[in-house]
C-alpha cells in the first residue's frame, strides 16, 4: 500500500506542471486580452460598418500578432503605424476568409505607435475579442472624442477615411 501511495504522489509531481497551463487561457503568455462591442455607439466608416479603434506602442521590435474572434461578427483587424506628426500609414489587414475570426501578424518597431481598427466585413453588431501578442504593450481603447469620425481634419477623420478607403480596395 505504502509503495502505491509513493507512487501516485511521484505521478502527481510529474503531472502538476503540466496541469498547471489548463484551465482556459489564464496562463502567463504575455498576451493582451480585450473584449468590446460594435455598436451604433462607434465610429462609422463609409460603408456603413461600425468600428472600435485602439492604440498601443510596440514593446519590442519583430513580429507581432493581433486575432479578433467573435461569435457574432464576420472580424475584419487593420493596423496603421502613428507617426509624431499623427499620420498614419497602412501596415496590414486580417483580409476576409470567411472564418469568422481574423488575425493579422506584421512587423513591429520597439517604441512604435500604432493603431488597430477592430471591425466586421459587413453591417453587423456584437461582442467581440482582441488578443494582442506579447509585443504590444499599453493597449487602450480610443475614446469618441479623440476620433471625431464625421469632422474634416483630425486623426480620426483621417483614420477613419484611410481605413475605410483600405478596407474597400480590395
Amino acid at each position: 500500500m505504502r509503495i502505491l501511495r509513493i507512487g501516485v504522489c511521484l505521478l502527481v509531481l510529474m503531472l502538476l506542471p503540466l496541469l498547471a497551463g489548463c484551465g482556459g487561457g489564464g496562463g502567463d503568455d504575455g498576451e493582451t486580452r480585450v473584449s468590446g462591442q460594435l455598436d451604433d455607439g462607434d465610429i462609422v466608416l463609409e460603408d456603413g460598418t461600425f468600428a472600435d479603434v485602439y492604440e498601443f506602442r510596440a514593446r519590442d521590435t519583430g513580429l507581432a500578432r493581433i486575432r479578433m474572434t467573435s461569435n457574432t461578427l464576420d472580424s475584419y483587424v487593420a493596423v496603421y503605424e502613428i507617426f509624431s506628426d499623427d499620420s498614419l500609414d497602412f501596415v496590414a489587414d486580417s483580409g476576409d476568409d470567411g472564418s469568422g475570426d481574423a488575425e493579422v501578424v506584421f512587423e513591429v518597431d520597439e517604441g512604435a505607435r500604432y493603431a488597430v481598427l477592430a471591425n466586421s466585413q459587413t453591417f453587423q453588431t456584437g461582442s467581440y475579442r482582441l488578443f494582442f501578442s506579447e509585443e504590444i504593450d499599453d493597449v487602450r481603447q480610443v475614446d469618441e472624442d479623440e476620433l471625431p469620425a464625421r469632422s474634416a481634419s483630425g486623426r480620426g477623420a483621417k483614420l477613419a477615411a484611410q481605413l475605410s478607403a483600405n478596407k474597400h480596395r480590395k
